[in-house]
C-alpha cells in the first residue's frame, strides 16, 4: 500500500502536524485523507509565536500569543 503526507488540522483549522494517508485498497491512485486534514503543505516554518490556520482552501499566519 502507498501512502502520502498531508497535513492534519483541529476543527477550527489551526495546524496539528503532518501524518500519512493510506491509498484506498479498493481504487489504486486514491488516498483517504483523515477528517480535517489537508494535502497542501504549509509554505514554511513559523516561529513560537505565530502557527498556520487553514482558511477556504489556503493557509493564513495567526498570532497565538495570549
Amino acid at each position: 500500500m502507498r501512502t502520502k503526507r498531508v497535513w492534519q488540522c483541529d476543527a477550527s483549522g489551526n495546524l496539528l502536524g503532518a501524518t500519512v494517508a493510506g491509498e484506498s485498497p479498493l481504487e489504486p491512485g486514491v488516498f483517504l485523507i483523515p477528517a480535517d486534514a489537508v494535502e497542501t503543505k504549509p509554505p514554511y516554518p513559523l516561529s513560537g509565536t505565530q502557527q498556520w490556520r487553514w482558511v477556504r482552501g489556503s493557509w493564513v499566519e495567526v498570532d497565538v500569543r495570549r
